[in-house]
Parts: structure tokens; C-alpha cells; sequence
């Protein structure tokens, strides 16, 4: 902020007014200044960090984010090869496991080994044609069901359901 001179200016707004009196307003009204401009860039950079907090719960996955406990275990990238004899296919998944209890997806996860090696050996057991189309894709979930619930049997763990991520055959 400029400076008010001495012998020029001084005389001419507040003839009665020194120029000790002028120089403190000056240093009081940058202080102001200096102040609101603070408190201006502390409420933007609130509000940023609002913005990127609530962007950060809205588009989390389903399960995580706010705080909250975990709802769904999710297994990911299971790849095996299918049942053919004529050429190499592979399918590859990523699902989503939600039991009954959402208090027990802590557990579930400690069974992950488990869940992922069960999975495999049903899912390699499978040729191409047994994974084309919606009702060939409700029964490979339903049969996971199934060996979940009986792989799971001694842990007390209950299944709600099973949502494929992915499902990819090639």
C-alpha cells in the first residue's frame, strides 16, 4: 500500500492531523487488510478441503469411505483358465461377497485365502459355454453361494449375497 508523504499530502485531508496520526491509520488499516485477506484465504482453503472431503465419501466404493465399517468384502482379479479342449480360454471375475452380519466382513476377510482358492477350483471346472448369457452367469453366482456356505460352514459366516465386478471371458 503506498505511503502518505510527509510535507505533501498530509495537510491537504486533515490539516489538524500529524503525520505520527496518519502513519499509525495507515498501519491500522493494513493491518485490516491483511487480516480479512487472511481470514479470506483460511475460507477458501476450507472450503477446498470440504469440498475434497465430501467428493472423497460420495465417490467412495460401496463399503468404505466416511468412516463407516466395511459392508462387502471385495475379491478381485480372480483369473483361471477354462475347461476346453480345443483352445485356451481363460475367465476372469472380481465380485463383491456381502455377509448377513456386515459386523462379520472383518472375519470374511481374514478368510480371503480360502474364498479365492475355493473360488478358483469351481471356476476352472467351467467351460466357455457354461459362462455365456444371464442365467448361465445366476447359476456360476449361485453355485459360488453354495461352496461359500460350505467352505465357510465352521466359521459361522452367513452369505447375503454375491454381486460380480467383473466378468470377462476370452
Amino acid at each position: 500500500m503506498a505511503k502518505i508523504p510527509h510535507q505533501s499530502m498530509s495537510h491537504v485531508f486533515a490539516p489538524e492531523i500529524g503525520y505520527d496520526e496518519i502513519e499509525s491509520a495507515q498501519r491500522w488499516i493494513d493491518k485490516k487488510i491483511s487480516i480479512k485477506t487472511t481470514l479470506m484465504v483460511m475460507a477458501a482453503l476450507l472450503s477446498v478441503l470440504l469440498v475434497l472431503k465430501i467428493g472423497t465419501v460420495l465417490l467412495a466404493p460401496s463399503g468404505h469411505g466416511g468412516g463407516e465399517e466395511m459392508t462387502a468384502l471385495k475379491v478381485e482379479g480372480l483369473v483361471v483358465n477354462l475347461q476346453e479342449d480345443e483352445e485356451m480360454h481363460y475367465l476372469k471375475s472380481s465380485f463383491e461377497i456381502e455377509p448377513v452380519d456386515h459386523k462379520e466382513t472383518a472375519k470374511l476377510q481374514g478368510k480371503i485365502s480360502l474364498i479365492r482358492h475355493e473360488m478358483m477350483l469351481y471356476m476352472s471346472s467351467l467351460s466357455v459355454a457354461d459362462t455365456q448369457g444371464e442365467k448361465n452367469k445366476a447359476a456360476i453366482r449361485d453355485n459360488m453361494l453354495k461352496r461359500l456356505e460350505v467352505a465357510l460352514r465352521e466359521t459361522g459366516i452367513k452369505i447375503h449375497h454375491l454381486y460380480f465386478t467383473e466378468f470377462v471371458v476370452q
